[in-house]
């Protein structure tokens, strides 16, 4: 979701190229997460009112299928000076097969090998731009 919200705007033009409502990201979320916690036998609807989340203290350490998009992104070929842009982080989160993103992409109705794509576009777009 930060992505979408990055200035260069290219997650957000990745996701509208690829046929997708970029605003429906965090119900797509939201819906995984659901049904994540009804398979579990957890009633859904402890979405509706979370908890608040402490502070976090000493380094970010991602868990999960974050970590692997963050390793991702770190392992993504670039030029000396290329800078990551939202459409990086769009193109890694549409080849990840699992995880939240995964599900949330599945529940809104995106189809991942389209986001890839549009994302790399932008990134090549991007970087004509720039040189």
């Amino acid at each position: 979701m930060a992505a979408l919200d990055l200035p260069d705007g290219l997650a957000r033009r990745a996701f509208e190229h690829a046929g997708a409502d970029p605003s429906r990201l965090r119900a797509g979320i939201t819906a995984a997460h659901g049904a994540a916690l009804a398979a579990a036998g957890i009633d859904p609807a402890v979405l509706a009112a979370p908890a608040p989340v402490p502070p976090a203290t000493g380094a970010y350490q991602a868990k999960g299928s974050m970590e692997s998009v963050m390793r991702a992104l770190s392992d993504w070929p670039r030029s000396a000076g290329e800078p990551l842009t939202g459409a990086h982080v769009a193109a890694v989160v549409a080849a990840s097969a699992h995880g939240t993103a995964a599900r949330a992409l599945q529940a809104i109705g995106v189809e991942p090998a389209a986001l890839a794509a549009a994302a790399r576009a932008e990134i090549a777009s991007a970087t004509r731009h720039a040189a």
